[in-house]
């Protein structure tokens, strides 16, 4: 954590920080990480049939990010914390640029995959393909917790932004599993949804997401409520992966 994020911890949060911290670098084990999806598809290439389904569902397990962090920003009233979740929004939002919001180059990435192992539109594909009960569950139960009192929505937050940099690392490295179906350049230009995320983003959404979690703990009962959140999400996260995995394997 840089220094300026140190500085942005007021001392009543001290003695939830390192708890704070404990609890984020430990999504590495959890479920929601250590997971049979991403070992599917780190080692495997997914047919047709797999990447759309994967193609449609991972589409709309993203899409409420900026939803989630806008309901989070509503339910905290502190000011520095608030400044953090608004620099998250304009990143995800392309600073103010529609082709360089994140679900914009989310969507250019998915479009390639599925033209160039199948041949088809992503638009197509998203008429034709269902969205799964447990990314429908995930995307209304997460919206709820980000609703809710500003501990436990910025636990919520916690668990969306530190599980985010494992997830798109994985995903990149299965993603080079289809390198041959592109000329080289073309590959890493089609790779511009890692890198931005990879690269910086999710880096600073991290420690971002530290110090919410930090300044909306007074007493031990926000703390309960911050862990109630971040769990709560990274179970939904679990479970998400864990029915696409099934449902995959069903098309396999």
């Amino acid at each position: 954590m840089n220094d300026l994020s140190i500085l942005d911890i007021v001392s009543h949060d001290v003695q939830y920080i390192d708890a704070i911290k404990a609890m984020a670098h430990d999504v590495s084990i959890n479920r929601a990480v250590n997971n049979e999806f991403y070992k599917l598809w780190m080692t495997e290439k997914l047919n047709k049939r797999q990447l759309e389904i994967f193609a449609v569902n991972y589409f709309h397990r993203i899409a409420p990010t900026v939803s989630r962090l806008a309901r989070t920003f509503v339910s905290t009233e502190d000011v520095v914390s608030r400044s953090h979740l608004i620099r998250n929004i304009s990143d995800e939002l392309g600073h103010g640029d529609a082709n360089a919001a994140h679900m914009a180059i989310l969507r250019r990435w998915l479009e390639s995959l599925l033209q160039k192992c199948g041949g088809r539109n992503f638009e197509d594909v998203l008429g034709d393909t269902p969205v799964l009960a447990v990314t429908e569950r995930l995307t209304a139960e997460s919206l709820k917790l980000c609703s809710g009192p500003a501990p436990l929505a910025n636990g919520a937050i916690l668990a969306q932004e530190w599980h985010a940099y494992a997830q798109l690392v994985n995903l990149y490295e299965g993603f080079r599993n289809y390198m041959n179906y592109y000329e080289l350049e073309e590959f890493h230009n089609s790779s511009e949804y890692f890198y931005i995320h990879i690269g910086w983003a999710e880096k600073e959404h991290k420690e971002q997401s530290v110090v919410t979690a930090a300044r909306s703990c007074h007493s031990k009962e926000d703390f309960d409520l911050l862990k109630q959140g971040f769990f709560q999400f990274l179970a939904l996260l679990a479970d998400f992966w864990e029915g696409l995995h099934i449902e995959l394997k069903l098309h396999s």
